[in-house]
């Protein structure tokens, strides 16, 4: 859904696909090498949080535990990338990237309006309003 509001927010204008990930979202490691192209195809370099030893010991204390967007950034974000932008493939249905598209659209000057979100549409036919994930880059 995320990437959806990101290719209409590119066609009206608003950002390009071009653009560092850092003109939206500070703090971000090699953000200003990292276009939001590259973050949506899931080719960032960004380090994987399911990779973290300190996660997977979380994990195995506690399967249940559930993980915010912001604690997979925080994550994410204590290693080098894995990888520079653009060379390689790295999906995951959780990864950082999706977690980082989901903060573009927040930190637009100009924001979505009713309009762009309304024009994203559930599998059913019903409309779904589109939010931005509350997530805070984690400082440092």
């Amino acid at each position: 859904m995320t990437s959806a509001v990101i290719v209409l927010l590119a066609q009206e204008g608003k950002l390009q696909f071009s653009d560092p990930v850092s003109k939206y979202v500070p703090n971000v490691p090699n953000g200003e090498n990292i276009t939001i192209a590259e973050l949506l195809k899931m080719r960032s370099g960004l380090y994987g949080y399911t990779n973290d030893p300190g996660f997977a010991a979380t994990l195995d204390e506690d399967p249940t535990k559930a993980i915010s967007p912001q604690e997979v950034l925080a994550i994410a974000f204590r290693h080098p990338p894995v990888f520079p932008p653009g060379t390689a493939y790295d999906y995951s249905r959780r990864a950082p990237p999706r977690a980082l598209a989901a903060q573009l659209p927040k930190n637009l000057p100009a924001k979505p309006d009713r309009r762009t979100r309304g024009r994203v549409r559930r599998a059913d036919g019903r409309q779904r309003w589109i939010k931005a994930a509350d997530l805070r880059p984690p400082s440092g």
